[in-house]
């Protein structure tokens, strides 16, 4: 998930994000996102619940992009 902050809070969002406990990666970035996060979930109602009860409250998050990994196992090109 991609992460746009308001200016000045990319740190604290990102110490909030990494006490969720599905998020397995979480880093800060230069660019249109301020914080990229990895969840990992068997379920995406799961995921739902993450980014809709806990990520999207944390105060000091402008917008947010969640993009899906749909084939882990595929060889690289």
């Amino acid at each position: 998930m991609f992460i746009r902050t308001l200016p000045g809070k990319e740190k604290s969002v990102l110490k909030k994000v990494r006490k969720i406990e599905n998020v397995t990666e979480s880093f800060l970035l230069y660019g249109d996102y301020d914080v990229v996060a990895k969840i990992e979930t068997e379920k995406k109602e799961h995921l739902q619940a993450i980014i809709m009860n806990q990520i999207r409250g944390i105060k000091g998050i402008e917008d947010t992009c969640t993009n899906f990994v749909f084939d882990a196992t595929a060889p690289y090109l």
